[in-house]
């Protein structure tokens, strides 16, 4: 087994002992932290929460590695994965800056489905004005509401979490009975979620959402391309994700093309406001530094509104 392979595997093992919550959630906040650790002015986005959503075995296990071996797991899992953590960063500013947009606007509903170990409700400014609904499984928000209350001392009284299986559940009659205002404009987030839910769930969700929601609310999604789910992309890169993805029990099962989300979308009533991959994104905010970088523009970020 050549050492990158090793290297990853070891890391999936250690990544899968989790005793309640999500693995990608997990993995993804590693991304945030170690993003967010670099200088202000090299650093794609910023999130420092993150680390606190990551078990203390994990963090010592890339704390105690000599930094040579260090160095040579970051060039291993770059290899693996050629610009996932560039990706996976962009996203994130993508995500941040969009809602911070909208929380300036005056949105003041803010509904993050699959919330994971999102931290968005407690570090964008002027979030604190809104009404923050997280959505995600029992389990998984257990784990996180109790590192919440470790960093802030107690619930923030902004938030409401609402344990749901978004696979199955209507969330619009647990937003109701939550508080949510149907009257009121609201923005919803789906940051790393559409990927891992059947078509059909995708299409009930994006259209329960369009008939729900009050005109002028907004979506907030990515996705990947359909070549990517289905396997039919046959890059290093793609079919490195889909093997990881699928060892870790969170498979890709929904994508679509880029130039296919217009249509896709306005069939349930969305406009949508910007669509771009993460290539485009990375190069717009850094051009000197992302030249045609990024994992070939086969991840998406869409806003689109109701």
């Amino acid at each position: 087994m050549k050492q990158s392979e090793k290297t990853m595997q070891n890391y999936e093992e250690l990544m899968k002992k989790r005793h309640a919550g999500s693995v990608t959630a997990e993995g993804v906040a590693l991304i945030r932290a170690t993003e967010s650790a670099k200088p202000e002015g090299e650093r794609i986005c910023y999130d420092p929460y993150a680390v606190r959503f990551i078990r203390p075995e994990i963090l010592a296990h890339f704390r105690d590695m000599p930094p040579e071996q260090q160095e040579a797991n970051r060039a291993a899992y770059d290899r693996e994965f050629p610009g996932q953590r560039n990706s996976i960063a962009s996203r994130v500013r993508f995500f941040d800056d969009t809602v911070r947009k909208k929380i300036s606007e005056g949105i003041r509903q803010v509904v993050i489905l699959g919330a994971g170990y999102d931290s968005r409700a407690y570090r964008i400014e002027g979030i604190r004005q809104a009404r923050v609904f997280e959505i995600d499984r029992a389990e998984l928000q257990e784990v996180k509401k109790a590192t919440v209350v470790q960093i802030f001392g107690s619930l923030p009284p902004h938030v409401t979490f609402l344990p749901l299986d978004l696979a199955t559940s209507n969330i619009f009659t647990a937003l109701i009975g939550a508080g949510f205002d149907r009257t009121q404009k609201a923005i919803f987030v789906m940051e790393g979620l559409l990927y891992y839910l059947p078509p059909p769930r995708v299409r009930d969700l994006l259209g329960e959402t369009a008939r729900e929601a009050e005109p002028g609310s907004s979506i907030l999604f990515d996705y990947h391309d359909q070549s990517v789910v289905d396997g039919t992309h046959t890059s290093a890169i793609t079919q490195n994700i889909r093997r990881h993805v699928a060892a870790v029990g969170e498979p890709f099962l929904f994508g679509m093309p880029k130039e296919g989300a217009e249509a896709f979308l306005s069939g349930f009533g969305y406009r949508i406001i910007r669509n771009v991959s993460n290539r485009e994104f990375l190069e717009s905010l850094f051009p000197e530094k992302f030249p045609g970088t990024g994992t070939k523009g086969l991840l998406s970020f869409c806003h689109a509104e109701v």
